[in-house]
């Protein structure tokens, strides 16, 4: 049913958006057809490829994401730089509070959520908080990983998708696994 769909679709496009002009090639009948694959460098069996990494490694790297709170809540002692432990290993939007400033690593990204009523020392020294943990070797990062600031009640789209995408993908692995 799922081929006939796609054949569907496939055929629409060719004739209302290209007037017939586009040349419509099914990989079901001709899966080394080598007009698609020079395209990507030439067709390769899958048996020729050379082994990746283990599919275990893979999903511990994915569920591998860490909340880190900067606050200045204990004043004593300056900014505090904090990991946020769940009960259930997973990012949650309510570990997210208004009086601080929150940082999460994901989808190639630094986030910094500010909240509301964080601390003006809080919000200045989040930033620097972030630089550090991207070219501290220890965290595998290139120094051109981006930093996304993310003011509470003003997030971009991309960031609430990528927070949720974190959770889902933290919520899955560990049923998985």
């Amino acid at each position: 049913m799922l081929y006939a769909l796609h054949s569907q679709v496939a055929s629409a496009i060719d004739s209302d958006q290209r007037g017939g002009r586009a040349k419509l090639v099914f990989m079901v009948d001709d899966p080394k057809n080598s007009a698609f694959w020079n395209f990507f460098g030439g067709y390769r069996d899958l048996n020729t490829l050379p082994e990746g990494e283990s599919d275990d490694i893979v999903a511990l790297h994915a569920v591998q994401r860490k909340l880190y709170r900067i606050s200045d809540e204990n004043s004593a002692s300056g900014v505090q730089f904090l990991p946020v432990a769940s009960a259930s290993g997973k990012l949650t939007r309510d570990m997210l509070h208004s009086g601080d400033v929150f940082m999460v690593h994901g989808d190639g990204k630094v986030y910094l959520w500010v909240g509301k009523q964080a601390s003006l020392n809080e919000k200045k020294e989040a930033t620097k908080r972030a630089v550090s943990y991207i070219t501290d070797p220890a965290n595998g990062l290139s120094a051109a990983t981006p930093i996304e600031r993310v003011s509470e009640g003003n997030g971009s789209l991309f960031s609430t998708q990528a927070f949720c995408l974190i959770y889902f993908l933290s919520h899955i692995l560990s049923v998985l696994f």
